[in-house]
């Protein structure tokens, strides 16, 4: 997470560009779940969407922004 006093300068993209190379290296998937801030980040960094994390009876994140779950695979170096 970035502190929005410094969003939109690079910093988040970094991070994620650092943890997706970790990943690589490992050769093993990342996945997250996005803020509504930070979901269109992740999607131009290759993450793919595959659920919502409010989804199911007696889900206590039932009714929060956000909470797209998304996953990246590997990329080969």
């Amino acid at each position: 997470m970035v502190d929005s006093a410094h969003w939109r300068k690079g910093f988040g993209r970094e991070l994620v560009r650092y943890g997706c190379k970790l990943a690589d290296e490992e050769a093993i998937c990342a996945s997250l779940v996005a803020s509504e801030a930070g979901d269109p980040l992740y999607v131009s960094c290759g993450f793919k969407p595959v659920g919502w994390c409010q989804e199911g009876e007696g889900n206590p994140f039932k009714g929060l922004p956000g909470g797209r779950i998304l996953f990246r695979d590997p990329v080969a170096a």
